[in-house]
């Protein structure tokens, strides 16, 4: 799909069990209320995270494609024209690793990119992290990391993505 920003989340979990498949669609279903949310400039009108992606009711044709191949182990592919797959991919490295929501302002995400994206993408990727960040806010992050981490835990679902965060100290950790 020449265009198309494309991610993978990978599971080597040897059953994938239908807990499994909840927690990860949970996950790709918040990155898709909050992508739109900021594409249409809207708050987020309810205070949980899995009611807000029990309640979404976005078109069809404003989704993200998500492919599936899961036969334990297996992955996920999140495929967008936006370079949303990315920020999934840089918002579950920092939710799964269980940062607070103002380290996680901080953060500077990197990832193996490839094909046609540069380094020009990445920054856009950065400032899509920091405005996904301030619609969740810091009620709704928490949730999500509490989703992610149970994600990344429960369903094994990793990705390539890794974090810097510039402490206060001077100090980075990784």
């Amino acid at each position: 799909m020449d265009g198309h920003f494309v991610s993978t989340f990978r599971t080597k979990k040897s059953i994938f069990t239908s807990k499994d498949n909840l927690l990860t669609s949970l996950w790709f279903e918040l990155i898709e209320v909050v992508e739109e949310a900021r594409e249409e400039g809207n708050a987020l009108a309810l205070k949980s995270i899995y009611q807000l992606a029990v309640d979404s009711d976005i078109d069809e044709d404003e989704r993200n494609d998500l492919s599936i191949y899961v036969q334990s182990p297996g992955w996920f592919k999140l495929r967008s024209v936006l370079a949303s797959p990315f920020v999934a991919m840089a918002l579950f490295a920092l939710a799964s690793s269980g940062i607070s929501f103002d380290d996680a302002q901080a953060a500077t995400v990197t990832a193996h990119v490839v094909q046609a994206a540069d380094s020009t993408c990445l920054g856009e990727v950065d400032q899509a992290v920091r405005e996904y960040l301030q619609i969740l806010g810091k009620e709704r992050w928490e949730e999500a990391c509490g989703l992610a981490t149970k994600a990344a835990s429960v369903a094994t679902l990793k990705t390539k993505a890794t974090l810097k965060i510039k402490k206060k100290s001077g100090k980075n950790k990784t």
